[in-house]
């Protein structure tokens, strides 16, 4: 879409309602917070206008920030002060929600934003942002999912040529037994023309409790920066981890503020966003002896190559040669052997896909 990045979605995300520029702002005359499987929920966007300003048009969407996930969206949608739109959902990917136990039964729970965007005749932008609760699939009761990971500890104000350390954890709340071991974290910069994905590391070892330490390097200043009134160029961290045994999903968010010192212009390559072809899983189990579950998600029909690389990067076997692989959620066995059928000794590999433009490795363990 032509307006919605994610970083308008994140910057709108942790304030309260509306962001305006002038006294003008828009609201929602009909809303429902809560939504069903396969039920149409309607929803109607008003122009509160105190100029003689209108509305030359509308976008909004449905998004899980962090994933940039677009569940449902319009643009350029026409109303000189409101308009009307309707959402249904039939179906969501389960790696995006939660199972919450309700009774005798599990329920598959979804948190996405509702973001709304007008521009007036005076080319002002204004935004709008509501939670939405999706409620889904109902299964027989297994397990309690109110299990959950937080930022307990890290900087909110960054610097540049600085270290900082965040800490993550993981609550078993249910007793279940589900633990994680690794997790991914993520630092976004926000700048006009989308998210900059300053940092990245996967894999980051830590059983429940990550604690995650970088270096924060030079900004670079070939882009817009959203800045907050202090001068501080606006961001978040955002970290996700599987659980490793139950194979849940988890991801939290926390919003902070880099303090850029130097004028250097520094090349950079075009900003990077979360991407949307293809979401690789840790494998599972992991470390593992013989037989391990690789798993990814295609959003699009690709073309799909899944290798395993030794330590040396030698590749040494090739699960994955597809041409045009369908949408969905794939998952592949890997037993520890080579292309020629040998058994592979201990140690480190990686595996890595690539489907369409979209590239990434992961680590694992292979122990006897």
């Amino acid at each position: 879409m032509r307006y919605f990045t994610i970083t308008t979605i994140l910057i709108c995300y942790f304030f309260i309602g509306v962001i305006y520029a002038d006294e003008n702002s828009i609201f929602l005359s009909e809303f429902q917070d809560t939504l069903f499987f396969n039920e149409e929920a309607t929803y109607v966007a008003n122009y509160n206008q105190n100029d003689s300003t209108s509305v030359n048009s509308w976008d909004w969407c449905l998004i899980f920030p962090g994933f940039e996930y677009i569940v449902a969206s319009d643009e350029n949608v026409n109303g000189l002060y409101n308009f009307d739109f309707k959402i249904t959902i039939d179906s969501l990917h389960s790696y995006l929600g939660y199972w919450y136990c309700i009774g005798d039964s599990n329920i598959m729970t979804y948190k996405p934003n509702l973001i709304i965007h007008a521009i007036n005749s005076n080319s002002q932008d204004y935004y709008l942002i509501k939670k939405i609760t999706i409620l889904g699939d109902t299964i027989p009761y297994v397990y309690n999912s109110e299990d959950d990971i937080y930022i307990s500890s890290g900087p909110s104000n960054l610097y540049e040529h600085s270290d900082i350390t965040y800490i993550s954890i993981f609550e078993d709340i249910d007793g279940s037994g589900s633990y994680i071991d690794y997790w991914t974290w993520k630092l976004f910069l926000h700048h006009s023309g989308g998210d900059y994905l300053f940092i990245l590391e996967d894999s980051v070892y830590g059983h429940n409790t990550c604690n995650w330490t970088s270096r924060i390097d030079t900004v670079p200043t070939g882009f817009d920066w959203l800045k907050n009134e202090d001068n501080t160029v606006k961001g978040y961290v955002f970290v996700m981890a599987q659980s490793e045994n139950d194979e849940q999903i988890f991801s939290e968010f926390k919003t902070i503020s880099m303090n850029i010192q130097s004028t250097e212009i520094k090349y950079c390559k075009e900003f990077e966003r979360i991407p949307t072809t293809c979401i690789l899983f840790q494998n599972y189990p992991n470390p593992f002896n013989p037989n391990t579950q690789i798993t990814y998600y295609l959003e699009e029909r690709s073309n799909v190559e899944l290798n395993i690389y030794d330590v040396l990067g030698r590749k040494v076997k090739t699960i994955v040669d597809v041409i045009e692989q369908s949408v969905g959620l794939k998952t592949i066995v890997w037993n520890g052997r080579n292309d020629n059928g040998k058994v592979l000794p201990s140690g480190i590999y990686y595996y890595k896909i690539v489907a369409g433009d979209f590239s990434e490795i992961k680590r694992m363990l292979y122990l006897k």
